[in-house]
């Protein structure tokens, strides 16, 4: 009963995530098998697409490779379970994911809507986004308005392990079959150009971010390492702009960077940076 409690106070003062205005793309784990709900209301629409379960992906900030079924129990191992699920699988993809839910058996729209709003299942989202979410999702499902999304077989490639046993792994064709997959409408009609300044000492890093902002809508003119460009902080932060508000809201809200203000700094550009 008490940890029941707690988790349900925990979800109630969680910081909600969902806007109709721009939607979410929800990363849901079975228990053998993965998905992501792309959910859209301003258009009236979503899709769903199915993670094969013999797909391998890199774990986020480490050069370990590990099945898709058990990245969620190596980030419980970790105690960052939520954390790592989104960011590896997200990463993977080329997509943004910000928000996730555990369900119990197969990884689905209908386990979706069964689970949304029970008191123990797990998950990062707020109580209130949970609410709304499934109102929405069960209004389009009901209305046929739910697209079941597969990802081509070119978009793989076979990997053998040493046992003889096969994997797939996403090619570089991934980032170009994800671009207008998963596009925020409200970030692409504010032609956002974005400069990211990769300052982390992790190699590689503004390029996965480059491509996660791509496929979200922006425009990136520039990849750079310039450690002259000094800027204090820790993770990532950018420059706030008033003609982008909505691609400012998308990455403070979905990329979970933190909003700055330069004095005398002007441009029509975003910038970004990661620390």
């Amino acid at each position: 009963m008490v940890v029941i409690i707690v988790s349900l106070a925990l979800t109630l003062l969680r910081k909600g995530i969902w806007n109709e205005e721009m939607g979410l793309n929800l990363l849901v784990i079975g228990d053998d098998s993965a998905g992501v709900l792309v959910l859209r209301p301003k258009e009236g629409l979503g899709s769903w697409v199915s993670l094969p379960n013999e797909l391998k992906i890199k774990i986020s900030g480490s050069q370990a490779n590990y099945p898709i079924n058990s990245v969620w129990k190596f980030g419980l191992g970790e105690k960052r379970a939520y954390e790592i699920s989104e960011r590896s699988i997200g990463e993977a993809m080329g997509v943004i994911l910000p928000r996730m839910i555990k369900v119990g058996g197969e990884a689905s729209v209908e386990t979706v809507l069964g689970n949304m709003l029970s008191i123990p299942v797990k998950t990062d989202l707020s109580l209130l986004d949970r609410l709304a979410m499934r109102k929405y999702l069960s209004a389009i499902v009901t209305s046929k308005r739910l697209l079941e999304l597969t990802i081509p077989g070119q978009v793989y490639e076979e990997v053998e392990e040493p046992d003889g046993k096969i994997f797939l792994e996403f090619s570089q064709v991934m980032t170009a079959w994800s671009k207008d997959k998963f596009l925020f409408d409200a970030v692409l009609a504010e032609s956002v150009e974005l400069i990211v300044n990769n300052l982390s000492g992790l190699g590689g890093a503004g390029l996965i971010m480059s491509r996660q902002a791509e496929t979200a809508g922006m425009r990136v003119v520039e990849v750079k390492n310039d450690i002259e460009d000094v800027i204090s902080g820790t993770g990532c932060v950018f420059e706030s702009s008033d003609s982008s508000p909505r691609s400012s809201e998308l990455l403070e809200n979905h990329f979970g960077c933190k909003e700055i203000e330069r004095e005398g700094e002007e441009g029509g550009e975003l910038k970004l940076w990661l620390l």
